[in-house]
This record gives C-alpha cells, structure tokens and sequence, in this order.
C-alpha cells in the first residue's frame, strides 16, 4: 500500500473512484514516501522517493491530499472515510464501504468490546482486554462520542477506547464486526 508523510501525518494512498473527478485544489508541496522494506525476499536498499502533493478542493490537507501524477488520493490516518462526516465519503460513495454483493447480510445482538487502539485506516484494529487483536469495521452508521480532531471522529494508536459492536455475515466472505458505538474508556 502506498503511504505518505507530510506535515507530521502519515496517510495511506487510496485509488480514486473511476466514474468520479477528485477536485484539484492549490500545491502543497513534497511529502516522503518512504522506501519499501516489507517484502520478501527484502529489496536492496533504496532511498526514500518524494512526491508532489495538492489539494483536494474542499478537503482540508490534514484530512487527505492528491498526487495527480500517480492518481492517487492519500488519506491521513485516523479519519474514517465511511462516516458521512467525513469530506471525501460523497466522492466514494456508500457503496464503497459495503460494496453490492459484499454488504452485510445479518448482524447479531449488541455487545461491548473494550481495548488499546493499534492502527486506524478504514477499521479499528485494537488489542481488546484479554490481549486478542481485534479488526472492527467503521461503517456509515458507527456513532462516535468524543475523540473529534479537525472537526472529525479521529482515532490514533494507543487510544483506550470502549465500544459497542455487532458481528454480522456478510453475503460474500466470512464474519466481521461492525462498530455501531465508539466512546472513550
């Protein structure tokens, strides 16, 4: 996955829909891509590359950015792109969270799960009370009561979060859980 670093936030590229025009606002300048180093056999050492980012009309910088020469637009980390709230979630759409043909199908009843937050792009990946990682999906309707940054439902690593889940089937794949509640602990 391609990621960025600028200002001080990371962000995490992410494909722009085909059918829809992202808006391109003013330059921002560089931001560092760091060199890959995750794969196997491990790559020679190679410098980090520098990309040239922009605005997306609309959008603060802090929130996403544009590299128009790859295409790309470079979501920051901890926002969560499902939540109506968030800027860029019209230009996705709500099919892109639950695409057709992989929406869920059943959800069971309501429980709590509580936990140290790990990393937040698209889900909430945690470490929960009893030391078991956990992924929970961020849907249009998961409801967040605290943590705001920039306006927005924002999450980072090492957050101590309670939260109110439901497991639910999905018409393709297997089971996931599904935030409909996020609250501090």
């Amino acid at each position: 996955m391609a990621s960025v670093k600028w200002g001080g936030v990371q962000y995490q590229g992410v494909a722009p829909p085909k059918d829809r025009k992202v808006r391109v606002g003013a330059r921002l300048g560089r931001a560092r891509e760091p060199a890959c180093s995750d794969t196997v056999p491990a790559p020679p050492p190679q410098p980090d590359a520098f990309r040239r980012i922009r605005r997306i009309k609309g959008v603060p910088p802090a929130i996403a950015v544009l590299d128009v020469r790859r295409g790309l637009v470079y979501a920051a980390e901890g926002y969560f792109m499902a939540l109506p709230s968030h800027p860029l979630h019209r230009l996705y759409g709500p099919r892109s969270f639950f695409p057709s043909g992989f929406g869920i199908r059943t959800c069971g009843a309501r429980r709590p799960v509580q936990g140290r937050v790990t990393s937040t792009f698209g889900s909430i990946r945690l470490v929960d009370d009893r030391g078991r990682a956990r992924a929970i999906t961020v849907g249009p309707h998961t409801h967040f009561r605290g943590f705001l940054r920039n306006g927005l439902p924002f999450l980072q690593p090492g957050d101590r979060v309670r939260l109110t889940v439901k497991q639910c089937a999905l018409r393709q794949g297997g089971p996931i859980l599904v935030a409909r509640g996020v609250a501090p602990r």
